[in-house]
């Protein structure tokens, strides 16, 4: 897990952390406990894929409606 901290002039402490489910669950039992499985995103992928951390091939990339 890696945790960053930032101490700002005005908003004060500031701190994220980045890891994975197993990891979080260990800091927090009420944390999820069916963990989504991790799916690699291609090198190659478009910002819309990043963000949905998925790679969908024949899907559009449009919001959904509703």
């Amino acid at each position: 897990m890696e945790k960053w901290t930032l101490l700002h002039p005005e908003t004060g402490l500031i701190e994220v952390e980045r890891g994975y489910d197993a990891e979080f669950a260990d800091l927090d039992p009420s944390w999820p406990h069916e963990p989504k499985p991790f799916e690699d995103v291609p090198v190659d992928a478009g910002l819309a894929q990043r963000v949905r951390g998925k790679w969908e091939v024949g899907k559009s990339l449009a919001a959904p409606a509703g």
